[in-house]
């Protein structure tokens, strides 16, 4: 049955029980779950182990926090995976270090989607905002989907504690093209059935760095709208392209990008979207 009210180390292993994700890549604190609100705190740093920006570490709690307020509003305490599929973020003010704060709400739920919104503060002030959707699977529809993701001795792996390779850059007809020959297990998080793979919240944070290449520091994420259309698994080649886009908003404090990864031997699409670079965000 749905949990109606609980917090604290109760929380924690009513959510982990019920998802396939863990420490180190879970490093939210559950504090409250009452009325159908998920609440948590989480730790932002200048630059996180594996690289991520603070705006990219919000969005990986965001994440995090909106499938867990899911997973306790299902109707039984079965473990589930929630796989993002579509994520719109926006940043309205520029975060530090220290803790943060996550709020996370069921907008709609049934047994294949899931969709949440989720906010991010420092005290009174709200740093950011997500809407993200998620594909709802069983442990047993998982592991039939992707059983030859399973690494042979995931043991063996370490979980989430590098950053990704550097790979070949490329500047070609304007956009901005990273490759990377191998996906370290490494650079991933894990589940408990040994699969090993990129988040889609890690995705953005790489395009986001790669941007900014074209950009020229100091440029801060504002927002994203991503489609993502699949999973980066330990072991394969990425490519990573960011592409300035004209317009409008194309200014001297804000610039939109064309972004895409494509993963594998036949570059599957993996996602695709827009992000918008901006120097003017406020300062919380």
């Amino acid at each position: 049955m749905p949990l109606s009210s609980v917090a604290g180390s109760d929380l924690e292993h009513s959510v982990l029980s019920r998802v396939f994700i863990g420490p180190p890549y879970f490093a939210l604190r559950p504090v409250a779950w009452q009325g159908g609100l998920f609440g948590a705190q989480a730790q932002l740093e200048a630059l996180d182990t594996v690289g991520l920006s603070p705006e990219a570490q919000m969005l990986r709690h965001a994440t995090l926090a909106g499938l867990c307020a899911g997973a306790l509003a299902q109707p039984d305490d079965a473990r589930r995976h929630y796989i993002v599929q579509e994520i719109h973020y926006v940043v309205q003010a520029a975060p530090g270090t220290g803790q943060v704060e996550l709020s996370a709400q069921v907008i709609d739920l049934d047994q294949r989607s899931l969709r949440a919104e989720v906010h991010v503060s420092s005290g009174a002030q709200l740093l950011a905002s997500l809407n993200v959707l998620y594909t709802v699977l069983s442990g047993e529809a998982f592991e039939r989907l992707f059983a030859r993701r399973q690494l042979v001795n995931p043991e063996t792996s370490p979980d989430w504690c590098l950053p990704l390779p550097g790979g070949t850059l490329t500047l070609w007809e304007g956009a901005l093209i990273r490759e990377v020959e191998t996906l370290p297990a490494e650079t991933c998080a894990g589940t408990s059935l040994g699969a090993r793979a990129l988040p889609a919240s890690v995705l953005v944070g790489h395009l986001t760095a790669l941007a900014a290449e074209l950009a020229g520091p100091p440029a801060l994420l504002a927002s994203v709208g991503l489609q993502v259309n699949d999973l980066c698994w330990a072991g394969e080649n990425l490519c990573f392209e960011v592409r300035p886009q004209e317009g409008a908003e194309a200014q001297d404090s804000v610039q939109g990008y064309a972004v895409s990864v494509h993963a594998g031997l036949n570059r599957r699409l993996v996602a695709r979207g827009r992000l918008v670079l901006t120097r003017a965000l406020p300062v919380s």
